[in-house]
């Protein structure tokens, strides 16, 4: 039954090679593994790059915030890629380097935005998004309203189809990502 109703769903025309193509645009220097591993679901490579493109184009969060929140997801997840990734390219998009570094050592940030970014993100990913009112109020009176919430758990659904696929496919870290904080050893 179930082979019979994925036969008369509609064909996926999704072109993958041009998707990669669009990305190469973005990563002029190589595409990060991370889309080549997507690309094992044509679909699913898709739907990521689709949600991006929208929060991009149309969220509340800077594109630096949004690294954050990701970079927040891998932690969680223990996702060493994107820690790596994420750590680069939101220093790349502007985050000053200590906030960086105190969300890769499970701490807090001193900036008051990023502070207050990191205890939301952390808290929906603790509590799979359930909030209780008075936190919610909170964030509020902190500058992250209803939509802004909800933007990162969008945020946070995004990397974690990455870090999933990462882990799935033991994606392996691109060159330009190995002198980051986050892919180095710990410390003794």
């Amino acid at each position: 039954m179930v082979d019979d109703e994925r036969e008369t769903r509609c064909p996926l025309t999704v072109d993958v090679d041009h998707l990669l193509a669009e990305m190469r645009t973005v990563y002029p220097a190589g595409l990060p593994n991370l889309f080549r591993t997507l690309k094992g679901n044509p679909a699913v490579l898709s739907a990521f790059l689709a949600l991006d493109s929208e929060l991009e184009a149309h969220g509340r969060l800077s594109p630096a915030e949004r690294l954050l929140v990701g970079l927040i997801t891998a932690e969680h997840v223990e996702c060493g890629y994107c820690q790596a990734a994420l750590s680069k390219e939101a220093v790349e998009a502007g985050t000053p380097e200590p906030i960086v570094e105190a969300l890769l050592d499970r701490g807090l940030p001193n900036d008051d935005r990023a502070r207050t970014l990191a205890q939301a993100a952390r808290r929906i990913l603790e509590l799979h998004g359930r909030l209780p009112s008075s936190e919610i109020a909170h964030l509020e009176r902190r500058g992250l309203d209803e939509a802004s919430l909800l933007e990162i758990i969008a945020v946070v659904g995004e990397f974690t189809i990455a870090t999933y696929a990462n882990h799935l496919k033991r994606t392996r870290l691109d060159p330009e990502y190995r002198s980051t904080p986050a892919a180095r050893p710990p410390q003794p």
